[in-house]
Formats: C-alpha cells, structure tokens, sequence
C-alpha cells in the first residue's frame, strides 16, 4: 500500500476534492486512514434517510472513513459542534473545510474498485477485483492519451474518462449515476458530465501532497 498525506484549504469541497484527487491517481483503488480538521457546512445523510441534513457552524472534523476509486466514493464521517455534540452519517457532496482537512490516504495498487447499481439497495455499490500493478509506462503512455484526446469525453451517449489500459474507456458516470453522489436514490440520468477531474474547490492547489510545490 501507498500511503499519500492530502491537505485542503478552506472552502473545498471535501467529497468532491477527494473524489479529484482519486480519479487522477494510478492506482484504482483507495481508503481514508485518517483525517482531522473542520468543516463550516456539512451535508450528511442520515441512516435511514433518502436526502441529506444540512449543518452549518464551526464543526470539528473526528473521524472519516471510506473507499475510494476512480468512479467514486463512499464516505462516513463524524463530527462535533461547538458544544461537543457529535453527529455521523453518509458525507454528501457540498461539506466545506473551514480551516483545513489533513487526510492520509492509502492506495491499494493490487486491487481494483468500482460501483455498480445493484438493485437490491438502488444504490451503487463497491465492486472488489483484484489485478496486478500497472507498469509505471504503461501509466505514463495513458496520460498522454489524456491530453490527447481530452480528459473528458463522450461515448454512448455516457460521461467517460481515458484512463489505464490503452484502447479502455472506462465510464465515469457522474453525479446523477450515483447515489451515494447526491445523496439520493439512483435516478436514470446518464447523460449529466461529470465534474472535471481537477475541480476540486475550485482549485488543484488545495489536493498537493504536503511539501509538494503545486
């Protein structure tokens, strides 16, 4: 396992930036091992519940665990308010640092992650296969197809991302493909774009590695 500590700056989108960063990594597979900081709005989804609660105030970041790969991610977080009161549940898109988040990530080389509806939930769920590390130049050779043909592009009809293994595109399916996205049951929009793969607060710089000119 790679171990990559992240920092973000106030004003990013924790989810959101998370979600980036991953699908800029080689590897297709990740977890949260840590993270503290603050968030000034969080948007949970509670167990049980269909849409997300919204929660404003100088909230302390405790804990935050979950999945990552480069079609999304599956996140829990708990958090404190300004009199010790902890709240968790499911992290939805659109909670905000406030003065920093510091993570660590690991990144799991040997393994693949991806969600796929499954219709028992209606949600898209984590899919586990293992496969053998990519050849670093064979990474390489897929990023200049990046900026070939765009990072972004379109097949099908589908929102899709060039990634590893050559000829593969792999879907990226966006914000209305999933679930756990908007925090809402699946709906059966394909056609929305994803975010662009930088966009993270509205800024890379806030996803460098510590100690990493960005």
């Amino acid at each position: 396992m790679k171990v990559v500590p992240l920092r973000l700056q106030p004003g990013d989108d924790l989810r959101r930036a998370l979600e980036a960063w991953m699908g800029e990594q080689e590897e297709q597979a990740g977890c949260v091992i840590s993270a503290v900081g603050s968030l000034s709005l969080a948007q949970l989804r509670l167990a049980g519940a269909t849409e997300a609660t919204v929660i404003r105030g100088e909230l302390e970041i405790l804990s935050l665990s979950g999945t990552l790969s480069p079609d999304g991610a599956h996140l829990h977080i708990a958090i404190a308010d300004s009199s010790g009161v902890v709240i968790g549940g499911h992290l939805c898109a659109g909670s905000l640092v406030r003065t920093t988040a510091e993570l660590v990530i690991g990144l799991l080389a040997e393994w693949r992650f991806n969600r796929e509806l499954d219709p028992a939930t209606g949600y898209a769920e984590l899919r586990v296969k293992a496969q053998p590390p990519v050849p670093a130049e064979s990474w390489h050779a897929s990023r200049i197809l990046d900026r070939q043909v765009g990072a972004e592009g379109r097949i099908g009809g589908r929102s899709t991302r060039w990634g590893l293994e050559g000829e593969r595109a792999k879907v990226a399916t966006g914000r209305s493909a999933f679930a756990i996205s908007e925090c809402r049951a699946l709906d059966a929009d394909w056609s929305d774009p994803p975010q662009a793969s930088g966009a993270a607060g509205g800024s890379n710089r806030s996803i460098a590695p510590w100690g990493t000119p960005t």
